[in-house]
């Protein structure tokens, strides 16, 4: 798409000269005669920005992988658990549901804040609540500490979920942009399954 803008600043000129436009935009000065009185027509042509390459959707797919495979890790040490906290299988398998409560609830609500806030600052902020939930998890010997933590592992499970498909919609277009959404269909049952094999050789 191409826009034309008459401006009488030769400084334009100079300080734009040398400068890409936004969103690969490109920014061209052109001298005119008598029909802008002697200034210059800027020209701006955008054009659609360039899929996003294979290793940045694998990175964004990783962070769907490793935020449910906080859902597989708990079932092979749930009994270690249980003898650990003194605690019930019931009062276990509370602790391992605990993460789909937000999902469940708050789905839409992660959808309006990618609106909001944006895809990146969105994964970005995820990653710090499920580092901070796992910590609580690793040093706690109480199952309240543990339930409050799983749900805020499960908000940042929301905001990873809504944020991920998102940035790789934006970021692809065309046959790329199928093959990521396609990958992207994987994370699930990756994410469980990653997370049981690596939670396995803790278990006693």
């Amino acid at each position: 798409t191409v826009h034309s803008f008459p401006t009488r600043r030769s400084s334009d000129l100079a300080a734009n000269q040398s400068e890409p436009g936004c969103g690969g935009s490109a920014v061209e000065f052109t001298q005119t005669e008598g029909g802008h009185r002697g200034g210059y027509l800027m020209t701006v042509t955008t054009s659609k920005a360039e899929s996003a390459g294979w290793g940045s959707i694998f990175l964004v797919y990783c962070y769907g992988l490793l935020a449910i495979a906080s859902a597989g890790k708990m079932a092979p040490i749930a009994a270690d658990m249980g003898k650990a906290l003194g605690s019930s299988p019931q009062e276990i398998g509370w602790i391992i549901g605990l993460l789909f409560i937000a999902p469940t609830l708050g789905s839409t609500l992660g959808g309006s804040a990618v609106d909001r806030y944006g895809a990146r600052p969105m994964l970005a902020g995820a990653c710090v609540l499920i580092v901070i939930a796992n910590a609580i998890c690793y040093i706690s010997d109480s199952l309240g500490l543990i339930e409050a933590a799983r749900l805020i592992e499960g908000i940042g499970f929301v905001a990873i979920t809504a944020a991920a498909p998102s940035l790789l919609i934006m970021t692809t277009s065309g046959k790329r942009q199928t093959g990521a959404m396609a990958l992207w269909s994987t994370y699930f049952a990756a994410g469980i399954s990653a997370g049981l094999l690596l939670a396995a050789p803790f278990s006693a």
